[in-house]
Order: structure tokens, then sequence, then C-alpha cells
């Protein structure tokens, strides 16, 4: 298992603005990045995880996900555009408690 994902860390420290707040930092080893949150429960309930740090095992040559200790609220519905493409840099849940990272651009018959 190699560690892809050191922290997610909330951009703000109010326990108050922790169910509104839309980007999160994602830092891999020694470089972060922004993210920005879709609307929903599910990334309301993960929010309220942060911070957060996991190891993340490989997938498909593509992907590194981890398997959450709990579950989070998952919301059935897709986008349109994003039923069939993963982008790289989409953050995702798969099922109830799996959180997945795209490092690659690919196509995909399965909904997340």
């Amino acid at each position: 298992m190699k560690k892809l994902i050191n922290k997610l860390k909330n951009q703000t420290d109010s326990a108050k603005e922790r169910t509104t707040v839309k980007n999160i930092n994602i830092t891999v080893g020694n470089k972060s990045f922004t993210a920005t949150l879709e609307d929903n429960d599910t990334a309301k309930a993960l929010v309220k995880q942060l911070p957060l740090t996991v190891d993340m095992s490989e997938l498909n040559g593509n992907e590194k996900y981890h398997n959450l200790s709990g579950n989070l609220r998952a919301d059935r519905s897709i986008s349109p555009d994003r039923s069939d493409r993963i982008h790289k840099g989409d953050l995702m849940l798969y099922g109830n408690n799996c959180l997945v990272l795209s490092y690659k651009t690919f196509n995909t018959s399965t909904a997340m």
C-alpha cells in the first residue's frame, strides 16, 4: 500500500463553518491541491470528518482508494457529464465508504 494522500485539511477552523465549506486542501507528499466539493450531503459528511489522514491503495493504474472506517451518506445522483468519464483530480465516494481519488482521466461504465 503506497501512501498517496497525507492529509485532507479543512480550510476553516470554525466548527460552524465546517458544514458550509466547499474547498478543502489535499496534501500529497509535499504538494498541496485545493479541491472544490459538490454541495450535497455526502460532501458535508466528509467535511465533518476533517482533518483526515489516510493511506490510499492503487487501483487500475488510474486512481487511488481508501475505505473509510464509517459510512458517509451517499448521494446517488450523478451529473450527466460525469457518468461515463472520470477526470484527473476527481475525488469521489464509491458505495458508502470508499474514498476514491483519480490521477488520470479515463472512460468508465461504473457510476460513482
